[in-house]
């Protein structure tokens, strides 16, 4: 049975999503299911239900408020300077402590939750990782539409540079010692030079 987060706009429901969203970032240790998560915060399993039907509606919903939020920064652009700052502050959100850690964490629950329905990790994937992936697809079809310089397949692309993004993390601690860390910021600025001139030089990954 698939299960789809209730669209509605009610003050009592965008809290519910702020009070989890919170409780998963704060929470101790690495939660696998997300009635743990309730628990700790101030909104009840019942008040849950109401409101997005199930907990794993509540799982899906969250993701999608997290998986907007990193894509807000995704807007038209009209050139090549609007292009590179787009994807700049996209890489910054995506690899944001807070968001960040949320994704990981919401992504862990729906993928245990496969266990008891399938269904979930499939919807789970299409309103977190999925989303994030089709909306910067769309965002580099409409840079190529608008004259940027951006070859090559829109999807691998944003897989390309998903992925760098995702590596930022595995690749923070091997540089050597005598040579003081990078910012978080640094660090994105160098993926996005190096995703832009892989993408200038035709190459896709």
């Amino acid at each position: 049975m698939n299960i789809h987060p209730r669209r509605s706009s009610g003050a009592r429901r965008d809290a519910i999503l702020q009070d989890v969203a919170d409780a998963i970032r704060t929470v101790d240790g690495d939660p696998t299911n997300i009635e743990s998560v309730i628990a700790t915060s101030n909104s009840s399993q019942q008040e849950v239900v109401v409101q997005f039907g199930s907990a794993s509606g509540l799982v899906i919903a969250l993701m999608e408020k997290v998986a907007r939020s990193m894509l807000q920064p995704l807007v038209y652009c009209r050139n090549e300077d609007e292009f590179r700052r787009s994807l700049l502050e996209f890489g910054y959100r995506v690899t944001d402590e807070t968001s960040g850690l949320q994704m990981q964490r919401l992504y862990r629950i729906a993928l245990t939750g496969i266990i008891r329905d399938a269904s979930v990790g499939r919807d789970a994937y299409r309103h977190g990782p999925g989303l994030v992936k089709d909306e910067l697809a769309r965002f580099f079809r409409a840079a190529q539409a608008a004259g940027v310089d951006l070859t090559g397949d829109s999807h691998r692309l944003a897989s390309h540079l998903m992925a760098l993004l995702r590596a930022k993390w595995s690749l923070a601690g091997i540089a050597p010692r005598d040579i003081p860390a990078a910012s978080p910021h640094d660090e994105v600025n160098r993926i996005i030079e190096l995703f832009c001139a892989g993408i200038q030089s035709g190459v896709e990954g």
